[in-house]
């Protein structure tokens, strides 16, 4: 028997909680618990109990849904608690998104963005604390489609869609730089290089095209990572071109630790110039 569905938003229903389990409801308020041991043995609790429903589901002869109610009911739980201002609750939710994403295929990634866009919005009627919750609860799930390896499998257009929201994130606040950037090179290290070119290079133009006044040392970082993805040594040897808009691309980063915690200070032609300039000998232009 299928769950009472209440409404649409993409492929992932909303259920009412008369139709769901008591047994996972109880999973959500240990998911919150703040003893790493017991969040993660129930988030593989739940995960085995949402495999039974959803098998259960894919043998009804007549469905109208892919995603038994269980798991969307899960989705959306997990989805809508990831703004709580309770730290251990973010945390425990994250887990478990990333695990459910990972774990069951029939979730299609484009309906999880929407449910984000639908779920993690405010108005101005939300204090700029509330604002500020929302707005990381949105990261931190675009961070747990990313670390299900869901995008590896050439997803461009949802890719392009996470890419697209961690840049404008990024913009909103100081604290969602680092977590917004670290999802980025995360992804562009995961991804081959057709995916990498065709649908993330395009979205990284405006940070990678910056320019000297531009830069700061996230933009950097990301330039050295896509860098990396695209590197060309022409005529054997390592004196190329990197193009990102400009015909010379320096960059002001005074942070020699970042080239050589990445590998990257093999490729440099040139740092020097009281240690703040560096030019990166690597090739990848747009087109």
């Amino acid at each position: 028997m299928e769950a009472n569905h209440m409404g649409d938003a993409g492929g992932i229903q909303k259920v009412k909680t008369t139709d769901v389990s008591k047994d996972i409801l109880d999973k959500f308020w240990v998911l919150s618990e703040g003893k790493e041991v017991k969040r993660l043995r129930e988030t593989k609790n739940l995960l085995t109990v949402l495999k039974t429903k959803q098998l259960d589901h894919n043998n009804l002869p007549n469905k109208n849904f892919p995603l038994c109610g269980d798991l969307q009911y899960s989705l959306r739980r997990l989805v809508k608690g990831l703004p709580s201002s309770k730290k251990w609750a973010r945390v425990g939710f994250a887990t478990a998104l990333t695990q459910i994403l990972s774990e069951f295929p029939e979730v299609q990634i484009r309906d999880v963005l929407a449910l984000i866009k639908e779920t993690l919005t405010f108005t101005q009627q939300e204090s700029k604390a509330e604002q500020g919750n929302i707005m990381f609860g949105k990261v931190t799930a675009l961070m747990a489609i990313i670390r299900s390896r869901r995008l590896d499998q050439g997803c461009g257009e949802e890719t392009e869609g996470v890419v697209s929201s961690l840049i404008q994130l990024q913009g909103k606040k100081s604290y969602l730089q680092q977590p917004c950037v670290c999802g980025l090179q995360i992804l562009i290290n995961s991804v081959d290089k057709v995916t990498f070119t065709q649908h993330i290079l395009p979205q990284l133009r405006g940070e990678l095209s910056a320019g000297w006044e531009g830069c700061t040392p996230d933009r950097l970082l990301l330039a050295i990572m896509a860098a990396s993805k695209r590197y060309l040594v022409k005529g054997g040897t390592d004196r190329c071109l990197v193009m990102v808009g400009m015909d010379r691309y320096l960059v002001k980063f005074g942070m020699d630790r970042y080239l050589v915690k990445f590998g990257m200070d093999r490729y440099l032609v040139k740092v020097g110039m009281d240690r703040c300039l560096g030019m990166v000998g690597l090739d990848f232009g747009f087109g």
